[in-house]
């Protein structure tokens, strides 16, 4: 039950968030790693803006956190909960300081266990799992290229699990528009630094899964981290921008990196070694870390309040996308 309610954490809205207009998406055989079908959302706004965004969720790679008959530790259904018109932050899309106001929003779900990034069905001691998150992702993908004629200003932003694979899809967007200013922004995810980590991305077929695309083909299989991710995309496409937004007690991530292995580790030194990583191959990186234990912080309401340092988050974030490069 503690591990369920950790995943509750991760995909909760706040309640009193106002109701927006936004479009059900079903494409055909879409569904979660337990069978569940799945679909996303879109609120139709500037054809020359959009923000494609995924949600978090969770992951699970042994029988312990992917039975959900034990103490799994995903969410295993797309759902109300999922519903982003109940969305805080970033997607209180009418809200007059938001970096987003007016723009095409697509809401991508996630219930797949893998980052949004899996292609591999996997059996954990009887659990079936069918990772498939990177098919899931490609028919919203394909939905955008179908009803977008030609963005100008891209951004893919992501939060927990959903951070993880924000320069894989900024990339795609960034490949099936040449043109456009494309920025990821990743939300709640950088402090894992685990030995397991490219032993559980090679479990879930990521990479197969991201090798059609030349930024990630090279990368060894057995040194794939999140970062690696970071560092290959913006080497690959200089013109990219890519940012990382962390709380330095985040308790969730402290909690998976428990179940990696990693105990009695503050957060805040596995983040700077990351972040640290990616800095230096990738100057152009932007950071912002709060001093906080919470868990996430685009799609909360106090995406609107934080304030670090005398820099406002909101801000941060629209400086972010008009970085120049």
């Amino acid at each position: 039950m503690q591990r369920w309610l950790l995943v509750m954490t991760l995909i909760g809205w706040p309640a009193q968030a106002a109701a927006q207009t936004w479009e059900a998406i079903h494409p055909d055989g879409a569904r979660c790693a337990r069978g569940n079908p799945w679909h996303f959302w879109v609120h139709r706004g500037s054809s020359e803006k959009l923000l494609f965004y995924l949600q978090g969720g969770g992951a699970c790679w042994l029988k312990a956190n992917c039975d959900l008959a034990a103490q799994p530790t995903f969410d295993p259904a797309v759902d109300e909960r999922d519903d982003p018109s109940r969305g805080g932050g970033i997607l209180e899309l009418d809200r007059p300081a938001n970096p987003f106001r007016g723009w095409t929003v697509v809401f991508v779900p996630y219930c797949t266990a893998d980052v949004h990034l899996g292609g591999r069905s996997v059996g954990y001691d009887g659990v079936g799992m069918d990772h498939r998150g990177a098919a899931n992702v490609a028919a919203a993908l394909a939905w955008v290229r179908a009803h977008s004629s030609g963005p100008r200003e891209i951004v893919v932003a992501g939060g927990s699990a959903g951070a993880i694979p924000v320069p894989v899809y900024a990339t795609r967007l960034a490949a099936a528009y040449p043109t456009a200013r494309v920025t990821g922004i990743g939300d709640g995810a950088g402090g894992y630094r685990s030995p397991a980590i490219p032993g559980i991305l090679r479990l879930w077929g990521v990479p197969a899964a991201i090798s059609d695309r030349p930024e990630f083909a090279a990368i060894d299989s057995t040194r794939l981290t999140f970062e690696s991710l970071y560092i290959a995309a913006a080497r690959a496409r200089p013109k990219l921008r890519l940012a990382q937004i962390n709380q330095d007690r985040d308790g969730v991530q402290l909690q998976f990196l428990a179940l990696l292995g990693i105990v009695d580790t503050p957060l805040a030194p596995l983040l700077a070694a990351n972040l640290d990583e990616i800095q230096a191959a990738v100057p152009s990186f932007r950071r912002y870390l709060i001093p906080t234990a919470e868990h996430t912080i685009l799609t909360q309401p106090g995406f609107y309040t934080t304030v670090v340092n005398g820099v406002a988050l909101a801000d941060w974030v629209t400086a972010t996308i008009n970085q120049e490069r």
